[in-house]
């Protein structure tokens, strides 16, 4: 490009193409010209030496990557302006090198190495170094690009790299890498820990391999969604085999993503979740058992004393409770036998069968007294064999029957199939064992009361009419009553309830056996109500009312009223407390209606009173002024001068226009009162509806600061309305208005009303915009109605606007009027 001057040449001279060389042609020096231009402005610095390594070119690039301006370094030896110290004996040694026998280390290829910045930083640069001859003279010339950038890019890369691999080394969750038929390529260490497998037994294996079968369409199924929408995780859930045959329960969330490439590869992290599997079933098993337990404790309730229902109903719920059984049995120990006493499912059919204790599973544990478990009657030395095999018993869980401080049999569930029950099947039996025993004791307790009760008849005649009218009494009162235990065990318990207690609050005669004035009354009365039953006991009152709140069965808050006494015995001593309670939610709640309502007329009263008192003063002057003007004008029309009959007749319009005004604002208070004032905004220019204002407000001339086309939102006459009584009010108490400023505010509208009165007494600022509201300084010296400023806020309001006062600066008052902006129309 630069002509057959400009040629690569060797250590010892130039390569010529024809002899001596000749001068440059005019169009060479401008290809030349060009070049050294475009080498000038290349993004990348170049730099070029001569044969002595002195700088003779040095572009912009140059200086801005190396720091220093081309006219600082053309004239210096490259070494001492670009080289680093300990650098330059090398450089030169190369250079000699090269002139001496033109053997190339870096020439004519890329190099990396550090550029001395002008401030002594280092600057890796890549150089690319090639020699030529011009004009007969060697020139070095080179390209300086700087690495910084590419540098922190793979900085960034290696350690983006390095996060992912850690990460993926790291997680806790197994992941593993496809190609997108499904074959492994990459497993992070917890999905080789989770299988059992090294990981290059892993890799090359394909889904089918591991997953289990019955799994694999839905995984396939997954796989696809996931290719679908890349980037997009789908769950799934499954089964994985282990190196030991076994499997695991995995959720696994697949993503397809793509390489740099442009291949489709699936990500799949997979979650152990067998525990958690295993934990909500077991969880599902207990809450199956404690719910039956529930069941048959409300069964073994409702059988009270009948021992034999008791019985069955602990044999059919024990059936029910457990998945894996499909016979119960009661089994009592009779002597040294123990007796099928209530059976259920399969082993019904044994019902009163007899079976000695010794030698079996259930005399086993009824003489350890804890719960047992068979997996296996084939292979269980604690069972008999042939009475298993007669009654198709496989497996059995065993749980001892306790009464008292006497173990009386054993609640067994049973199975046809081996190893049906787990150790914690065990345990929950137990539990149930345990309504069994309770049942079996209360209804072991009915019957020796039934007998002591038996035994006492004959004692208990006389007392039995007493005990008749007060049951009588008890049972049929329309107000709640209860009997509540003294005695040290079961203290604050209810003994008796009767109906009407049970419609109070919500809760079953039954549900109250047992319960006390505790579990009734509100948290925050408890204390107050302890305090009072102690004082009770302590024979400090006879008797006690008092108003507390019950917490009803369904959650609601009832008051009532609790008239107490205590019952005592010959000697005094208390026996129990009975209570007697009268919802009175309802007439509280009416009492507090009616105070409301009372508070409602009494202001209503007050209002009419305050009313007429204002209207008796301000209607007076203007009426007696029309009384008079009109009653002169009647009867002396024809003797007036011209001038007294226009005063006359405008005495007279200005007291019409007084009480028109005292009309209006006392209908507008009644409208507010009522809630019937509306407004239906529209686009009004705020500058006219001031100068109308201005007009209707005799003698006021404030200056008006309005731009001509700035539109509230507001209905038509509310903001005239508004203005009039602000205009009316600066009359009356500030001398007149001083100005009328309107601005647009954001999307609100602002308009003051200024005036250089008095201004507003400090303590009555808080009243001024109330209903009546006059200050007592002016009272009796200014006319008004006290509704003036009521009816501007609320005239406001209705348009979503309000209003505001605040003491002017250097005295006087300011109003502020803030409306909805309007949109240009």
């Amino acid at each position: 490009m630069v002509g057959a001057d400009v040629q690569e040449g060797s250590a010892v001279g130039p390569r010529t193409a024809a002899g001596p060389e000749r001068a440059l042609a005019g169009t060479e020096r401008a290809e030349l010209e060009a070049l050294r231009q475009a080498l000038a402005s290349a993004p990348d610095a170049f730099v070029s030496i001569d044969d002595d390594g002195v700088l003779t070119d040095w572009n912009q690039a140059a200086a801005d990557l190396l720091g220093r301006e081309r006219t600082e370094v053309l004239g210096l030896p490259m070494t001492e302006v670009v080289v680093p110290p300990e650098l330059r004996e090398a450089h030169r040694a190369g250079l000699e090198r090269y002139r001496t026998t033109g053997e190339r280390t870096v020439s004519g290829r890329p190099v990396e190495v550090e550029a001395l910045h002008r401030d002594g930083t280092r600057v890796p640069v890549e150089i690319t170094i090639w020699p030529t001859w011009v004009a007969g003279e060697r020139r070095f010339h080179a390209f300086l690009r700087d690495l910084r950038p590419r540098r922190t890019a793979e900085q960034a890369l290696a350690r983006r790299e390095e996060l992912a691999r850690t990460t993926f080394d790291a997680s806790p969750s197994g992941i593993a890498v496809l190609e997108a038929d499904g074959t492994i390529v990459q497993v992070n260490p917890a999905l080789v820990a989770l299988l059992g497998r090294g990981s290059g037994g892993l890799l090359g294996l394909t889904t089918a391999d591991l997953v289990h079968p019955d799994d694999l369409e839905a995984c396939r199924a997954a796989g696809s969604q996931a290719d679908a929408a890349p980037g997009h995780a789908v769950a799934v859930e499954h089964r994985l085999r282990r190196a030991d045959a076994g499997h695991v329960l995995v959720r696994s969330h697949v993503t397809t993503v793509l390489t740099p490439a442009g291949a489709q590869r699936r990500v799949v992290q997979m979650e152990d979740i067998t525990d958690r599997r295993a934990e909500q079933e077991r969880t599902r098993r207990r809450s199956r058992v404690l719910l039956t337990t529930v069941r048959v404790q409300q069964a073994v309730a409702a059988a009270g004393t009948d021992r034999a229902a008791v019985l069955q109903a602990v044999a059919d719920g024990a059936v029910s409770a457990f998945e894996a059984a499909d016979g119960a049995v009661v089994e009592l120990l009779e002597g040294t036998q123990l007796r099928y006493a209530a059976t259920a499912g399969a082993l019904a059919a044994h019902a009163g069968l007899r079976l000695p204790a010794a030698g079996s599973l259930s005399g086993t544990a009824i003489e350890e007294g804890v719960s047992l478990l068979c997996g296996d009657t084939a292979t269980d030395p604690r069972v008999d064999p042939r009475t298993c095999e007669r009654t198709g018993v496989r497996s059995a869980c065993t749980a001892p029957l306790v009464s008292g401080h006497r173990t009386v049999g054993v609640l067994k569930v049973s199975s046809s199939r081996a190893g049906a029950f787990t150790a914690e099947d065990a345990q929950l039996l137990q539990l149930l064992a345990g309504s069994l025993a309770a049942g079996l004791r209360h209804a072991d307790d009915a019957t020796r009361n039934a007998t002591l009760l038996a035994e006492c008849t004959a004692a208990l005649e006389a007392l039995e009419m007493s005990e008749q009218r007060f049951r009588m009494m008890f049972d049929g009162s329309p107000l709640g009553m209860v009997l509540t235990s003294l005695d040290a065990a079961d203290a604050g318990d209810f003994l008796q309830a009767n109906t009407a207690m049970s419609e109070i609050t919500g809760y079953s005669l039954h549900r109250l056996s047992g319960m006390g004035l505790r579990d009734l009354q509100h948290p925050w009365d408890a204390a107050d109500s302890s305090e009072l039953t102690a004082r009770l006991v302590a024979g400090e009152l006879d008797t006690a009312t008092t108003e507390t709140r019950f917490v009803h069965a369904d959650g609601r808050t009832l008051w009532v009223r609790l008239r107490s006494a205590v019952v005592r015995d010959e000697h005094d001593a208390p026996l129990y407390l009975v209570a007697q309670v009268e919802d009175v939610t309802q007439r509280l709640a009416e009492q507090a209606q009616l105070a409301e309502r009372n508070r409602e007329l009494e202001e209503a009263n007050q209002l009419k009173l305050d009313l007429i008192g204002m209207l008796g003063h301000e209607i007076a002057n203007p009426l007696a002024s029309i009384q008079g003007y009109s009653e002169l004008a009647a009867q002396c029309w024809d003797q007036l001068e011209e001038a007294d009959r226009r005063r006359s007749v405008e005495a007279v319009h200005r007291g019409a226009q007084r009480l028109d005004t005292i009309l209006r604002e006392v209908l507008a208070m009644v409208s507010v009162d009522a809630g019937q004032l509306s407004a239906t905004p529209e686009r009004v220019l705020v500058r006219a509806v001031a100068d109308a204002a201005l007009a209707s407000v005799p003698g006021a001339a404030p200056a008006v600061h309005c731009p001509p086309d700035l539109a509230a939102s507001v209905q038509p006459g509310h903001l005239e309305q508004v203005l009039v009584n602000l205009l009316s009010n600066a009359a009356k108490y500030g001398g007149g208005a001083t100005a009328v400023r309107a601005e647009a505010a954001g999307d609100r509208v602002l308009v003051r009303v200024e005036d250089a009165g008095p201004g507003v007494p400090e303590e009555f600022r808080g009243r001024l915009f109330e209903r009546l509201a006059r200050a007592d300084a002016t009272a009796g010296t200014v006319r008004g109605t006290g509704l003036g400023l009521y009816i501007v806020r609320e005239l406001l309001l209705a348009n979503g606007g309000d209003v505001r006062h605040a003491p002017r600066p250097g005295g006087g008052s300011v109003f502020t009027v803030e409306l909805p902006a309007a949109g240009r129309g």
